[in-house]
């Protein structure tokens, strides 16, 4: 099977990232500590002024898409999904400008598998082209908008359970990696 997996809040604890550079390089006074009710719940939390710099000097300086943590499993749900014969595509949506950082954020942390767990480059939409035109079976993302339109083009979606997709019906929902491995029949320690 082909499948499409979601950087940000998929495989990259993003806002966990995004948080820290506002607490710590804008001193950000807002709660950077509450799980967020909706995708932009923390950039609403900031002055316009923030948000700019977040997507310019956060982006290029402070590297808010090179450092940061893969999320819980996503290493191992990986490793058994490739290993398992499934062909894995990165699809995100990311400013040109963070091309490189992302690159090197999935070598080290993805790079030394083998063999390596992704047919290809990443797939970096920068102007908010819909996910769907990547050419795969499943799409597994956090944002109910992406699974959303990646359904209505007859993909099936797994959208990945977060704080700020509770309300959301659609698709199947999985609560993390060892789910989503379980959904498809993978065992986790598949070697």
């Amino acid at each position: 099977m082909k499948i499409a997996v979601d950087l940000d809040g998929v495989l990259y604890r993003f806002e966990l990232t995004m948080r820290y550079l506002l607490r710590e390089e804008r001193n950000v006074q807002a709660d950077m500590h509450t799980p967020s009710r909706y995708w932009d719940d923390v950039l609403d939390r900031c002055t316009p002024a923030d948000r700019r710099w977040l997507w310019k000097e956060g982006v290029e300086q402070f590297g808010l898409f090179r450092h940061g943590h893969v999320e819980k499993h996503a290493m191992r749900g990986i490793r058994a999904l490739n290993r398992a014969g499934h062909k894995l595509y990165v699809v995100t949506h990311r400013p040109a400008s963070a091309t490189r950082d992302t690159l090197a954020w999935l070598d080290f942390h993805f790079g030394a598998e083998q063999p390596y767990p992704f047919a290809g480059a990443p797939i970096m939409l920068h102007t908010g082209e819909p996910k769907s035109q990547v050419p795969a079976d499943l799409l597994i993302d956090d944002k109910p908008e992406n699974i959303r339109e990646w359904m209505t083009e007859g993909g099936s979606g797994f959208l990945f359970d977060q704080p700020w997709n509770q309300s959301a019906t659609l698709g199947t929902r999985v609560y993390g990696w060892y789910e989503v491995l379980r959904e498809l029949g993978v065992d986790p320690h598949y070697e």
